[in-house]
């Protein structure tokens, strides 16, 4: 049953619940208002349940853990309260579940790291509390976690690092702390890392320079400190770079002018950071260089050739093949490329 966009008002009337055929349910982005039915759960044969951008209210009924077969929950953008249900960790198909833009309270449950097959979990823009549960690591199929909840405290878990399949780690405007863990590096397939707007302290990690597909690295409104890493140049699919509102010192190193597709870039003025910005950063349009009051850097030049000496008998050779190229009309020749150059 698909009624998605379709104008819908008033309340899901529980009668849905007795529709025990029912494979999917898409009443997203309507007008429907009041609780969601408990009487949901007794729809053990359904896949998909889409009841997002709505305006309903209370809380997310326990009994959805019963709908065994759930590959697909989407419950975001509605004003939903009261606490992540524990019973949803049994729902082991789910590979989607989005509960983000909410008024959710209270703790992740860690019963979520369990649900083998989940790619994405959405749980921002909620007011969840605690920490991030250390379960979430064992979650090898995650492409897409999103905790950006405004109140979620302690650290990042390392074991986050261990999710191979992840694309997207978006834990900003929460109140982390401690450090960045260095196994973060090791998320190869990660795209967008955003760790804005926390607590967190320590130096930047120079391991974050080994994930090859990075595009977006959003570390700013922290208390980091120390240089910047120079393996951050190897970071060369960046397109976003920002870590204003930390309190880094040191030179910027060279290797960042390797970062030639940075489109976004800030550092912040209330660093010490000195020296000179690189060079390749003259196209960058979004930045707060003027606030820097930091020079460019001249270009580098490139290391003049330096020609190699012919070994011994080949001035006698050279003449010969002179000799023969100029006997032979070589100017016509099909292949003559460097036959009068001192290049292999």
């Amino acid at each position: 049953m698909r009624l998605e966009q379709n104008n819908l008002n008033g309340t899901i009337p529980p009668e849905v619940g007795e529709l025990w055929h029912l494979e999917t349910l898409n009443f997203g982005e309507n007008g429907l208002t009041g609780n969601i039915p408990s009487e949901l759960g007794q729809l053990t044969n359904l896949e998909s349940l889409e009841i997002h951008e709505n305006a309903l209210t209370g809380e997310i009924p326990t009994q959805l853990g019963e709908a065994l077969f759930l590959t697909s929950l989407y419950l975001s953008s509605n004003n939903l309260s009261g606490t992540i249900p524990v019973a949803l960790g049994k729902l082991v198909h789910l590979r989607w579940l989005d509960v983000g833009d909410n008024n959710l309270t209270g703790a992740i449950p860690p019963g979520l790291g369990g649900l083998d097959n989940l790619e994405y979990l959405n749980l921002w823009g909620n007011r969840l509390t605690g920490g991030i549960p250390f379960e979430l690591g064992s979650l090898g199929n995650l492409r897409d976690l999103s905790l950006s909840a405004k109140r979620l405290t302690g650290e990042i878990p390392p074991g986050l690092g261990g999710l191979d399949n992840l694309e997207y780690l978006n834990l900003w405007g929460n109140r982390l702390t401690g450090g960045i863990p260095f196994e973060l590096g090791s998320l190869g397939n990660l795209r967008d890392l955003s760790l804005s707007a926390n607590r967190l302290t320590g130096e930047i990690p120079s391991e974050l320079g080994s994930i090859p597909n990075l595009s977006t690295l959003q570390l700013d409104g922290n208390n980091l400190s120390g240089n910047i890493p120079p393996q951050l140049g190897n970071l060369t699919n960046l397109s976003s770079l920002n870590l204003w509102g930390n309190r880094f010192t040191g030179e910027i190193p060279t290797e960042l002018e390797r970062l030639t597709n940075l489109e976004w870039m800030y550092l912040g003025s209330d660093t010490e950071i000195t020296g000179c910005l690189p060079s390749t950063w003259m196209k960058i349009e979004n930045n707060d260089f003027a606030e820097l009051e930091l020079p460019f850097c001249e270009p580098m030049e490139p290391a003049p050739e330096i020609e190699q000496p012919l070994p011994d008998g080949s001035a006698e050779d050279r003449a010969a093949l002179v000799a023969l190229y100029n006997a032979t009309n070589g100017a016509n020749w099909k292949q003559s490329t460097n036959w009068l150059s001192d290049k292999p």
